[in-house]
């Protein structure tokens, strides 16, 4: 009986101590890094001459649904642990209208691949890079 007890005891600090965002957390990194590694892939295959556009709709796809996790993905003080500047929750309203400017381009860019428009996606994914650039200056520390 004492046993599990002292185990408890220990433990609750640490408990105490952990992040309550840390799942949040990860999956808007993880969302983020889906989002680096498809629009990379994209823009690879569309300076390519045979584009696999069922591979492409795969990806971007993806995209769509990670851009769309995003949104949600950074509740009040889950700065702990993450590369995220307090600056989000100062300026809310900027920071989401940079969260939909890529929502939009990759939607945009789902649109073009179905479409099988080159020109189109890849003018999308220019605009998606321009909105993620911008947004990292403003909202992400360097570490």
């Amino acid at each position: 009986m004492k046993k599990p007890l002292l185990v408890l005891c220990m433990l609750l600090p640490t408990l105490a101590l952990a992040n309550p965002h840390k799942e949040i957390i990860e999956a808007r990194q993880g969302a983020f890094q889906t989002v680096e590694e498809n629009t990379d892939a994209i823009g690879a295959a569309l300076r390519g001459s045979d584009v696999d556009w069922a591979a492409l709709a795969a990806l971007s796809a993806q995209l769509v649904e990670q851009t769309l996790l995003l949104q949600t993905a950074f509740p009040e003080g889950s700065t702990e642990d993450s590369k995220a500047r307090t600056s989000i929750w100062e300026s809310p309203d900027k920071f989401k209208e940079q969260l939909t400017k890529l929502d939009a381009s990759m939607n945009e860019l789902n649109t073009a691949v179905l479409a099988q428009n080159q020109s189109g996606a890849s003018a999308a994914i220019k605009e998606g890079l321009t909105t993620c650039k911008a947004c990292h200056r403003s909202y992400r520390e360097r570490r």
